[in-house]
């Protein structure tokens, strides 16, 4: 059975001053199934985490918002690949439309992972 997740990364520290003072933490927010290991090149598995957007803690004007849609719509193509992190580090929420599944290579896998990052892109509330 799959187990959609959809997780926020702080990766504040890796924008500038300037963004950092404009948007406070900014967050990369994937989606990864936590059913699903991956093993690369290692014995500790990791988790295929799939980026689908940004939030940031404070509100932010047109201009900023731009900069990181702009930045965001080329790492939306980028899969990453890590061990997650402890609880205090990550903001998680379930994705209720579970699956079963023997691979998750297979064709309806796939889709239905796309099904899940377009419903999870199209209502943010879900994060």
């Amino acid at each position: 059975m799959s187990d959609f997740r959809a997780i926020l990364i702080d990766e504040t520290e890796h924008w500038t001053p300037e963004l950092q003072a404009k948007c406070g933490k900014i967050y990369t927010v994937c989606i990864y199934d936590n059913n699903v290991n991956v093993y690369c090149c290692e014995i500790t598995p990791s988790k295929e985490l799939h980026p689908i957007g940004y939030h940031t803690e404070n509100t932010i004007d047109d201009e900023t918002d731009e900069i990181l849609r702009d930045t965001f719509a080329r790492v939306e193509e980028s899969v990453k690949y890590m061990k997650l992190l402890p609880e205090e580090q990550r903001t998680e929420t379930k994705q209720p439309d579970n699956i079963e599944f023997t691979d998750s290579r297979s064709q309806d896998y796939q889709e239905h992972l796309e099904d899940v990052m377009d419903a999870y892109r199209a209502n943010p509330d879900y994060c």
